[in-house]
């Protein structure tokens, strides 16, 4: 998949266009760095209206290719390195989302299927009961 990124692009826009390919994945964005040996910055969310540009200040035309087979970390790494953006990788386990970062060398791929199993074995569950 491709997401393009401008300065006239809306948080929101970006995140919706990750989780049509990744339907049990999520992306954040935050206001500032994210360090992967503090915690995340989940009381530091950015908005889903805020344009890209206002979190880093400038940014140029440009895109980001994303494969199911590049990893979470890789992923959150080249956000990182080709805009400067701060981005965590959330999965939906139930009815929560839980953040990737202990599990950030799995592939997008891998991680969505654990979503969507997780999803079915609530379904099953229920049926059960």
């Amino acid at each position: 998949m491709h997401l393009a990124l401008s300065a006239t692009s809306r948080v929101r826009d970006i995140k919706e266009a990750f989780h049509v390919a990744f339907p049990f994945l999520k992306l954040e964005f935050g206001k500032k760095n994210y360090n992967k040996y503090k915690s995340a910055f989940v009381d530091d969310v950015t908005s889903d209206d805020t344009l890209l540009v206002n979190i880093i200040g400038t940014i140029r035309q440009d895109g980001i290719d994303i494969a199911p087979t590049q990893s979470v970390g890789e992923v959150a790494l080249m956000f990182q390195q080709q805009f400067n953006l701060p981005v965590l990788v959330f999965r939906k386990m139930g009815t929560v989302w839980i953040e990737t970062s202990e599990t950030n060398k799995l592939t997008l791929e891998k991680q969505n299927q654990i979503g969507e199993e997780a999803l079915l074995l609530i379904k099953r569950s229920r049926d059960i009961y």
